[in-house]
C-alpha cells in the first residue's frame, strides 16, 4: 500500500524500506545489485517519510555521493514526484559552504532520485548525546545561522531543524540537509501536526499552533538546538510529545547556565533572545545571530564583515559589493551589538582613588591632628610619633627630606608579563613559519600570457626576466593566520585547509606583522612571478590554456570539489613541487590590475601598474569551472572584498638574518610554559 500522509510512521508495516520491497516498482535487492546504472548503491545511510538515502559511487564524476530515491510507489503520484523534485532544486538552487550541495535530480526505473554531497562526518544527532565544548557550539550555530539567513534571504524556510538534519562533512564543517518540508513545498498535505512529526523537541510556538512562519520560526528551533548543545538536554522535556508541546507554548524556558553554570553568562542572553515566545523579540534574521555571537565572542570568530547573502557574489567571476563594516560589531567580549541585551560577564574594574580624593583624606587627617593637639590629649612631641607613620603612607608626596623609593616591584612585574606576552607570540609565529615548505624559484625568463582563450587582457604575450625568489609550497593555512593574527575568518573551518575570506587590505596586516618577526622579508607574489611559478617552465598551448596534464590531479575546480574548499597539497604538486596554484582558492597578487599592462609592461620583474584601484587575483577555485582554472587567467577585486574562495600564499626574497627579536623576555622559561 501507499504510505498516505496520515500513516503512523511508527507501524513498522509503514516503514518506507518495507513497502518498498511490496510497493516499488523495483525491489530493493535489485537496486543493490543493478551494475548498469551510472550509479552504483552501496549501502543504506537512513529512511524517512520524505525518502530512502543510499550511499552511492558516481562513475561519471569519479566520486561518493548520497542518492535520496522518492520511498514507495509514489512515483505514480504527480504530486508526491512534483514535491520530491521540487526539494532537490530548491536545495540545488541553495549555492551556500554549510547548505547540502545537491549535483543531479533524474529518475531510477521510473523512481526519482536526486544525488547531493556525502556527508562522511555523520550527523549533529550523533554527538549531541554528550555535552559539546561551549565554543564549539558556537562555531557550529554560527555557521548553521549564516546557511538559515541565506535560506530565508532565498524565500526558504526550512520548519525542520533539528540533530537529524545537521549534518558534518569529512572536516567537520556543519551542513544544513533535508528541505523536505521547507516552505516552498505543497503545504496543501502538510498540516501542523505532520510538521511536527519527530521534532517537537525543537518546534517553535507558532508552527505547534499553525501560526504564520518565517524567519525567526528557524531561529527558534536553531536556538532549541544551540541550548541542547549547551547543556546536553532539550529545552523542554515531558512524558509525550504533546507536553513538550505544550511546554513551548506556553512555559518560560530555563538559562543554559542553570545546568552548566560555568558557561558564559552572555549565552544565556543570545538563548533566552532565541526562545522568546512572541517571534518579534526573537532576533530578526540569522545575520544578527551572527552579529551578536562574533560581537561577543570576538576571540572565537574575529573580524568577519561579509554577510550570508555574500557567500556566493563572486562564485560566477562576479565582483562583490562590499558592504561598509560597522565597527560597532567588533567590540570587546561580552558587549551587547544592537540587540537591547546588557552583558552580565564584564565585570567594571575597581575604580582606583582619584588623586583628588587622596588629597582629600589627607587634609581630614590633617584636621584631626590638629584637634588632637588643640585639646592637649597628647603633647605635641608624643602625637606627632605616632600620627607620623600613619598619615605618611597615605599620603601622594614623601616627607620632606625623606629619599624618594623606586616605584614597587609590582609595577614591573605588569610591564614584563606585558612584554613576555608580545615575546610568546612572537615565538609562536617562528615557530609557525618553521614548518612552512618553502620551493626556491631560480632566475628565469618565460612567456607571459596567452592567446589561447581571446582574452584582451592576456592576449599580448610577452617574455618577462625574474630575479630568484622563494615561494611558499602551499597557499596559506588557518593555523597558520591564526598563530599570526589570532583569528579565523574563513568560510569552512579546519587547520590544514586554506584560509580565505581576507582581502588583500587584511593581508598587508599579516604581512606587517610577520615581517616584525621572520629573519627575511615576505610579501604577495607579482603577477609575473605567480605566472612564472605556476608554470613551472612548462611551454606550449596547453600550460597557458588549462593544465599540463590531467586537471583532476593536481587542482580543485567546480567539477570534482564538492562545492568547498579542500586541505592544501591535496593533489599533486607542478614540476617545481608546489602544491594549489590551480585552483582551491583565488590567490591575491600585489600588483594593481590593467586590462592593457602587458601591453607596456617592463620585462624585467615587473611589478604591476604604478597606480590603480582592484588588485590582481590568479589562479582560479574551487567553485570555477575547469576552463577557468587556468595559470594565464586574470581576475581583478577590490582590494577590500572578500569571499570564501579567496586566500593567498607568499613569496620571500633577499638573504636571511638574524631573527627581528631582541626582546630579552625570549629568553625566560616563561615562554615555553
Amino acid at each position: 500500500m501507499a504510505l498516505n500522509d496520515e500513516a503512523d510512521l511508527t507501524d513498522p508495516a509503514n516503514s518506507p524500506s518495507l513497502v518498498w520491497q511490496t510497493a516499488a516498482p523495483i525491489s530493493e535487492t535489485e537496486l543493490m545489485q543493478n551494475s548498469q546504472q551510472r550509479l552504483k548503491i552501496q549501502r543504506k545511510l537512513g529512511e524517512g517519510a520524505m525518502g530512502i538515502v543510499y550511499e552511492a559511487f558516481d562513475s561519471t564524476l569519479n566520486r561518493k555521493v548520497a542518492v535520496k530515491l522518492l520511498p514507495l510507489n509514489q512515483n505514480k503520484d504527480a504530486k508526491a514526484v512534483k514535491r520530491f523534485q521540487r526539494e532537490a532544486q530548491m536545495a540545488g538552487a541553495l549555492q551556500h559552504p554549510n547548505i547540502i550541495a545537491v549535483y543531479d535530480i533524474g529518475f531510477f526505473e521510473e523512481v526519482p532520485y536526486f544525488t547531493m554531497a556525502l556527508m562522511e562526518g555523520g550527523s549533529l544527532e550523533d554527538r549531541i548525546d554528550e555535552r559539546i565544548d561551549w565554543i564549539e557550539a558556537c562555531r557550529i550555530v554560527r555557521d548553521l545561522a549564516d546557511a538559515v539567513d541565506y535560506a530565508n534571504r532565498k524565500g526558504v524556510i526550512h520548519r525542520d531543524i533539528k540533530p537529524a538534519n545537521v549534518m558534518f562533512d569529512a572536516q567537520g564543517t556543519p551542513t544544513l540537509v533535508d528541505f523536505g518540508i521547507a516552505r516552498v513545498v505543497d503545504q496543501a498535505k502538510l498540516t501542523a501536526t505532520q510538521a511536527m512529526l519527530g521534532t517537537p523537541y525543537y518546534i517553535s510556538p507558532e508552527q505547534a499552533t499553525g501560526g504564520a512562519l518565517g524567519p525567526p520560526s528557524d531561529l527558534y528551533s536553531l536556538g532549541s538546538l544551540f541550548f541542547q548543545m549547551l547543556t546536553g538536554r532539550p529545552v523542554f522535556v515531558a512524558d509525550n510529545s504533546l507536553g513538550v508541546i505544550f511546554k513551548h507554548i506556553k512555559e518560560a524556558p530555563p538559562r543554559p547556565s542553570s545546568f552548566q553554570p560555568d558557561l558564559p553568562k552572555a549565552l544565556d542572553k543570545i538563548v533566552l533572545k532565541l526562545l522568546e515566545k512572541n517571534p518579534k523579540k526573537r532576533y530578526a534574521d540569522g545575520a544578527k545571530l551572527v552579529a551578536d555571537l562574533e560581537a561577543r565572542f570576538p576571540e572565537i570568530f574575529g573580524n568577519r564583515s561579509l554577510t550570508a547573502e555574500d557567500h556566493t557574489k563572486t562564485w560566477a567571476g562576479l565582483a562583490l559589493e562590499e558592504k561598509p563594516a560597522d565597527a560597532s560589531l567588533y567590540q570587546e567580549a561580552g558587549h551587547s551589538v544592537d540587540t537591547g541585551l546588557v552583558d552580565e560577564t564584564v565585570d567594571a574594574p575597581t575604580p582606583r582613588p582619584a588623586p583628588a580624593r587622596r588629597r582629600e583624606g589627607v587634609r581630614k587627617r590633617l584636621t584631626l591632628i590638629m584637634l588632637a593637639g588643640f585639646f592637649g590629649v597628647l603633647s605635641l612631641g608624643v602625637g606627632f610619633v605616632l600620627v607620623k607613620p600613619w598619615l605618611f603612607s597615605h599620603s601622594d608626596s614623601p616627607p620632606v627630606g625623606s629619599i624618594k623609593q623606586d616605584p614597587p616591584e609590582e609595577t614591573e612585574t605588569i610591564v614584563s608579563q606585558k612584554d613576555l606576552a608580545k615575546a610568546k607570540w612572537r615565538r609562536e609565529v617562528l615557530d609557525a613559519f618553521e614548518f612552512v615548505p618553502w620551493v626556491e624559484v631560480n632566475p628565469g625568463s618565460f612567456m607571459m600570457g596567452s592567446r589561447i582563450n581571446l582574452r584582451k587582457d592576456e592576449m599580448d604575450v610577452h617574455r618577462v626576466y625574474l630575479s630568484g625568489f622563494g615561494i611558499m609550497q602551499t597557499e596559506v593555512t588557518q593555523e597558520l593566520w591564526q598563530a599570526v593574527m589570532r583569528t579565523n575568518p574563513s568560510c569552512r573551518r579546519g587547520a590544514s585547509l586554506p584560509v580565505e575570506q581576507v582581502s588583500w587590505d587584511d593581508i598587508q596586516a599579516f604581512i606587517t606583522k610577520v615581517n616584525e618577526v621572520l629573519p627575511y622579508e615576505v610579501g604577495l607574489p607579482t603577477e609575473a612571478q605567480w605566472e612564472y611559478a605556476a608554470r613551472a617552465d612548462r611551454k606550449g598551448m596547453f600550460s597557458g590554456s588549462i593544465f599540463g596534464r590531467s586537471p583532476k590531479k593536481v587542482a580543485w575546480y567546480q567539477e570534482n570539489s564538492e562545492g568547498r574548499t579542500h586541505a592544501v597539497a591535496g593533489r599533486e604538486p607542478n614540476d617545481w613541487g608546489i602544491h594549489d596554484m590551480l585552483g582551491n582558492v583565488w590567490e591575491w597578487c600585489a600588483d594593481y590590475y590593467d586590462a592593457a599592462y602587458y601591453e607596456f609592461s617592463p620585462d624585467q620583474d615587473p611589478t604591476g601598474p604604478a597606480q590603480g584601484f582592484e588588485r590582481v587575483l590568479r589562479g582560479g577555485s574551487w567553485s570555477e569551472p575547469v576552463g577557468q582554472t587556468r595559470v594565464a587567467n586574470r581576475h581583478h577585486l577590490p582590494p577590500h572584498a572578500k569571499d570564501c574562495s579567496v586566500g593567498f600564499r607568499l613569496v620571500r626574497t633577499g638573504a636571511e638574518t638574524e631573527p627581528a627579536i631582541n626582546d630579552p623576555a625570549l629568553k625566560s622559561p616563561a615562554i615555553d610554559e
